[in-house]
């Protein structure tokens, strides 16, 4: 049976103004692209923190070879990561990694409450879990999502990533000065935990097992900075 326009619900036929959903599509693409959003929102939010420990404590020269160990351990973790994604699947790995991750960042959080010198480790892990976490949503919505639905929906779902980066980019710096580098710290490991449990409320899951987990790392440039 054909899919009418009848079938949409209010949100969805809200969202044909900017996309071509489908009935039943509307409440897991608005979904992802808050999820994009979100990422791209706390990636901004840690951004002036990363650049402010980084040139206190070392010199721009530093920070160039600091990028440069970033690409090393990206280049040692993106295969295995990649793996791990095919053989598992996004759905099962996606709140596991994103734990660990806010976790983690609540971990630099208490050393930088202790004064213990972070800079380094820190710009190193914001580059590359902000390349993981962004890889791994992709490959998760792909395993969302059919190929054909994929190319209807998906722009619709990068927007939400880009309206996190604007919104990121204009908010970071006066809340960097509102509450500092401890309250950005507070705030994203807020964010990471919203996502982890975002598409739990929704009650989404993938529908198969991730195939394309290599494609989304290495398509991702456009979405995400450094």
């Amino acid at each position: 049976m054909g899919k009418h326009r009848s079938d949409l619900s209010y949100l969805e036929r809200l969202m044909r103004i900017f996309t071509h959903v489908q009935p039943g599509e509307g409440k897991s693409t608005l979904m992802l692209s808050a999820y994009a959003c979100l990422l791209l929102l706390l990636y901004y939010i840690l951004k002036p923190i990363r650049e402010a420990l980084i040139l206190s404590e070392h010199t721009a020269e530093m920070r160039s070879y600091t990028i440069a160990i970033q690409a090393l351990v990206l280049m040692i973790l993106v295969p295995l990561y990649a793996s791990w994604i095919r053989t598992q699947g996004a759905n099962e790995i996606l709140p596991r990694v994103t734990l660990a991750v806010a976790m983690s960042l609540l971990l630099f959080l208490g050393l930088y409450l202790f004064k213990v010198p972070i800079s380094i480790p820190f710009f190193v892990w914001l580059g590359v879990i902000n390349v993981l976490l962004i890889a791994q949503f992709w490959a998760y919505a792909a395993d969302i999502y059919t190929p054909d639905e994929g190319k209807r929906l998906f722009a619709f779902i990068a927007a939400g990533a880009s309206m996190g980066s604007l919104l990121g980019a204009q908010i970071s710096k006066h809340l960097f000065k509102l509450v500092g580098a401890e309250g950005l710290m507070l705030v994203a490991a807020v964010l990471l935990f919203a996502t982890m449990w975002l598409p739990k409320l929704v009650g989404l899951k993938s529908k198969k097992k991730s195939r394309v987990a290599i494609i989304v790392i290495h398509s991702k440039q456009a979405l995400i900075p450094y």
